[in-house]
């Protein structure tokens, strides 16, 4: 009985202290509580903060303002002189001594042995120049002048049959694929079918004054290689060369020049040397990879661009039409009015600023009035560009054995303009009808003004402004397209 009276009062007291224990109970576990706690330490946190935070007084403010906007006004300052100091450096192309150049790349000797078998000599009829492998089906990069009979105005096709290519030690023979004889820029193929050493162009290299360069030619039969510094960089509105000093006189174009890593950066053109450091030094310009990036490709499928070029009768026909199609274009003044009404000044921001104030209808009707105006004028933009596009769909249907007789590449471009040319005739042929029916809808708005809801017309105002827009879009697509290289192949 004692035994049982004593475990009865045990449990009393055990079984209610064990429920209320914290590791016991689970409704105890701080995981239950983050809350509570984040509550009491954001609490604490402010009671602190009364007591230490005091308020900035308008002369600290005042004193702060005035540091920031001495320091803003310093880096303004910085920034302006070193935004003139790349300006006189770019424009001034200064020669500097050759004794510290900068380079983290390949030795000489590594890029040596990575450029070397890549270097040939291009030999004509009318002279040679050095060259450069650029890809090992045979393609080499040298200069167009070897390449081209002297420009009489007589001769229509002055591109040289006699092509011979020297590389390490063996004689190729090699056929033109492609000129730019602006950049005096030719690219040659050997036509044996093997697998050729070369070397990529790196058209993102960045250059330095200072950092290490090459330039390295084939002049008599051996490679040589001249090593030097970047000088200074020439930057016209049409290209972009480097300036170097080399360590050698170099005998020819047409050679590569390299950075410090062995990649190929530019072709040499024009050089010359100048007294500097009692004549050891030589000032060698090139037309660099970057400007040739849009190119070389273009080169590679057989673009030809020539100077005063003598057209075939069929590139005068073709050539034409194209021309047209841009004159036409540029000078339509239904898509010049088509884009200035709804866009620039003349945009729906005016009207929507005064939506909200208009109680008697007044705005909206001059608001429904524009839309009709500006549809209208796209309807006319639109049809404009429909019938271009068709008249240049009949053109090239007619005339395509006019097409026939151009080169594979000028064929190639009027392939490419014809595909266009007929997913876009489709686009505006659809404008045009879209925006007939368009004006009719805000016609009827118009008769029906109280109606319509400012919300409707500034979805409206939104949409016709960035119709505006693409009327502008498709005449710089077109301008761009029927311009520039496409055109002067023909």
């Amino acid at each position: 009985m004692k035994k049982a009276t004593f475990l009865l009062v045990f449990g009393l007291i055990l079984v209610p202290a064990t429920a209320s224990a914290s590791w016991w109970n689970p409704l105890t576990w701080k995981v239950f509580h983050q809350n509570d706690v984040v509550s009491e330490d954001v609490e604490e946190i402010a009671s602190t903060t009364e007591k230490t935070f005091a308020l900035p007084t308008t002369d600290d403010l005042y004193r702060r303002i005035a540091e920031l906007e001495a320091k803003l006004e310093e880096a303004r300052v910085s920034l302006q002189k070193q935004a003139i100091i790349a300006s006189v450096t770019k424009k001034a192309a200064p020669v500097v001594a050759q004794s510290s150049p900068v380079s983290s790349g390949l030795s000489d000797d590594t890029v040596s042995e990575k450029v070397k078998p890549a270097i040939v000599l291009v030999e004509t009829s009318v002279g040679s120049a050095s060259g450069v492998v650029i890809d090992s089906r045979g393609y080499v990069v040298t200069n167009a002048h070897i390449i081209l009979e002297p420009n009489t105005g007589v001769s229509i096709n002055r591109i040289l049959d006699d092509v011979t290519v020297f590389l390490s030690g063996k004689k190729y023979t090699a056929i033109v694929i492609g000129v730019d004889e602006s950049s005096d820029i030719a690219i040659v193929k050997m036509t044996k079918s093997t697998t050729y050493p070369y070397i990529k162009p790196n058209y993102d290299a960045g250059l330095s004054v200072g950092q290490k360069a090459y330039v390295f030619s084939m002049p008599v039969g051996s490679v040589t290689i001249g090593y030097g510094t970047v000088s200074g960089v020439v930057t016209k509105k049409s290209d972009t060369s480097i300036e170097i000093n080399t360590d050698k006189k170099p005998f020819d174009t047409g050679g590569a020049m390299v950075n410090d890593a062995g990649g190929f950066i530019g072709v040499a053109h024009n050089s010359s040397c100048k007294v500097l450091e009692e004549g050891k030094t030589c000032l060698k310009y090139t037309v660099t990879t970057d400007v040739l990036k849009s190119r070389i490709s273009k080169l590679m499928l057989g673009m030809q661009l020539f100077k005063n070029k003598k057209q075939t009768k069929e590139e005068r026909l073709v050539g034409g039409a194209l021309l047209g199609m841009y004159n036409n274009i540029k000078g339509s003044q239904a898509i010049d009015f088509g884009i200035a009404i709804a866009t620039g000044k003349n945009s729906f921001d005016d009207f929507n600023t005064k939506l909200g104030k208009d109680v008697d209808g007044h705005i909206t009707r001059l608001y429904l009035a524009k839309l009709v105006s500006v549809a209208d004028a796209l309807h006319k933009a639109s049809d404009v560009l429909k019938d271009q596009s068709y008249n240049l769909r009949t053109f090239l249907i007619n005339e395509n054995l006019t097409v026939s007789a151009l080169t594979d590449y000028q064929q190639s471009i009027i392939k490419g303009i014809q595909v266009e040319n007929e997913a876009k005739l489709k686009e505006y042929t659809a404008k045009v009808s879209f925006w007939s029916a368009q004006k009719n809808e805000y016609d009827g708005h118009l008769t029906n003004w109280a109606d319509v809801s400012q919300n409707y017309l500034l979805e409206e105002g939104a949409f016709v402004e960035s119709a505006a827009k693409y009327i502008l879009t498709e005449r710089e697509r077109i301008l761009n397209t029927f311009s520039g290289e496409n055109v002067d192949v023909f």
